[in-house]
């Protein structure tokens, strides 16, 4: 299996896209007091602050997905200090209220909060992280679809793999069809090669780079293709070949 999964840098980078929209520390109480009185969108809110500020043991993967590199601390903290009758450090403070609200998370069956606790157990190695992150993807979470897809294909369990990349395919995550169709190819590339294609040009229309850079090389005469590669700024177009039709 040659899947390299990078899990600090794919978080970092959702963490740093998620930071762009998460409230400060003046509006953090308004919208926990939202929160409490079950207004969903604030508990998302509160539960993405809370995570970018607690401090969480990150995890790498090699490439053959068996073995784990040493746990690290993450530096993804924010420099959001605690309020100042808090009594307690940052770590403990923004550690505690994330607790707190992934209780009750859980309790409400939210997908954010029950993918927050899956991805938090699967960095500490937790056996129980795969329950939470299966039923977060379940309950509609994308970013547990993918990161269940990612996990499942690095063990070399395809099936689940699919079935979670297929999750987010439809719920047109750009790189899902990407992924989805390197696992049929993985199986079988003439017996899947309609949805290989298909899943490639939906991918690339939702400007996948992977997938853009497939479909130059498939149908190199097209100028959609050529259009999204250029503006991209893409290199290095990899061969990546549909059995033709019989």
């Amino acid at each position: 299996m040659k899947t390299l999964i990078l899990l600090v840098a794919a978080i970092t980078a959702s963490i740093v896209s998620a930071q762009e929209q998460i409230p400060g520390a003046d509006d953090i109480k308004r919208l926990e007091q939202m929160a409490e009185r079950g207004d969903t969108a604030a508990l998302h809110s509160v539960l993405e602050y809370y995570d970018i500020n607690a401090p969480v043991a990150m995890t790498m993967i090699d490439e053959k997905g068996v073995g784990y590199e040493e746990a690290v601390r993450d530096t993804t903290q924010t420099a959001t200090p605690p309020p100042s009758d808090a009594g307690v450090n940052a770590e403990e403070y923004f550690t505690s209220r994330l607790q707190y609200w992934l209780s009750v998370g859980l309790v409400k069956n939210d997908p954010l909060g029950t993918y927050i606790m899956g991805k938090r157990l699967y960095f500490k190695k937790n056996a129980k992280a795969m329950f939470y992150l299966d039923r977060a993807a379940e309950l509609g979470n994308t970013d547990a679809m993918m990161l269940c897809g990612s996990i499942y294909l690095d063990n070399g369990t395809l099936d689940k793999a699919i079935k979670y990349y297929y999750l987010a395919y439809k719920k047109s995550v750009p790189c899902a069809g990407w992924k989805l169709a390197g696992c049929y190819m993985n199986i079988d590339q003439n017996k899947y090669k309609d949805q290989i294609l298909d899943a490639l040009i939906k991918s690339a229309h939702l400007e996948c780079p992977d997938a853009v850079r497939a479909m130059t090389e498939i149908d190199p005469e097209n100028p959609v293709w050529k259009e999204k590669y250029e503006r991209l700024e893409l290199k290095e177009v990899p061969v990546y070949i549909v059995p033709e039709e019989e």
